[in-house]
């Protein structure tokens, strides 16, 4: 499977453009900050049994603080922060959901 970048980075800014102008909000109150992590060799390998897999805890708050990092003008981006964004992502899909914010 091949994902083309700026159609998947479009897609990203079509929903939270939707997000915040149907809703008229400019941000959104994440109310659980942290979370279950499998280490990353091991998270696409679907083979392992689930009793197998290795977690750690991920931290919402630190993910936030690192991808915000990438806004300063001295910043190096590394393409690994984005599996800093994409908890925020998810999370954000959630609250949404739970908060019913269509």
């Amino acid at each position: 499977m091949k994902i083309n970048l700026t159609e998947l980075q479009r897609s990203v800014n079509v929903a939270l453009t939707h997000l915040r102008e149907k809703n008229k909000i400019s941000e959104i109150e994440i109310e659980d900050i942290g979370y279950w992590q499998v280490i990353d060799e091991q998270l696409y390998d679907i083979g392992r049994k689930q009793n197998q897999l290795d977690h750690t805890i991920g931290s919402l708050a630190d993910d936030w603080e690192f991808s915000r990092s990438l806004l300063e003008t001295d910043a190096e981006p590394v393409s690994y922060q984005l599996t800093e964004i994409a908890p925020l992502i998810y999370a954000i899909g959630l609250m949404a959901s739970k908060k019913n914010l269509l």
